[in-house]
């Protein structure tokens, strides 16, 4: 990849690139509008400067709430913070991502979907990034990679996701 600026050619700062494939199922059951980790759903990268950056991508390639009508939602966590969501206001929970099960009791997968994040650290140090869900309620269960029902069927999907950090020169 390549940046022109009509007096030559640059190149991209991009100095290195960590990727995390997720081709198995996570499920958790989640009280208290508590932000679950993604097992298996994290990259670590450890930036060249404090003045790089992080482009954090994240794509997640379906979930279900096993509660029909539950409002449930994802983000990114750098270490143990969550960023990049959106301000909440008054007792709103912000998100990257927020979706409503509609597919509960089928083998349908709710839609995929795909955020990314450019993050400053402003750090040298091995920086974690983590993909974690949440669920409004308590005791309402969330899978990613599955459907509801999971019928053991060809035509019934699984589905992978990943994370993908690449540090960008400041």
């Amino acid at each position: 990849m390549a940046f022109i600026d009509g007096h030559g050619t640059y190149t991209t700062p991009q100095l290195q690139t960590v990727s995390t494939f997720k081709g198995d199922v996570f499920s958790a059951t989640i009280n208290g509008m508590t932000w679950t980790n993604i097992t298996g759903l994290a990259a670590t990268i450890t930036p060249q400067s404090t003045s790089n950056k992080v482009l954090v991508s994240v794509a997640l390639g379906g979930f279900c709430c096993h509660s029909t009508g539950q409002r449930y939602g994802f983000a990114i966590k750098r270490g143990s913070t969550v960023i990049g969501v959106a301000t909440s206001t008054g007792s709103r929970t912000g998100a990257m991502f927020s979706t409503t099960n509609f597919e509960g009791g089928s083998n349908a997968i709710e839609c995929g979907a795909a955020f990314h994040l450019l993050d400053s650290p402003s750090t040298t140090s091995a920086t974690t990034y983590t993909v974690c869900m949440n669920v409004e309620g308590n005791g309402h269960t969330v899978s990613l990679g599955r459907s509801d029902n999971d019928s053991n069927s060809s035509s019934v999907f699984r589905v992978s996701s990943n994370i993908t950090c690449y540090e960008i020169g400041g």
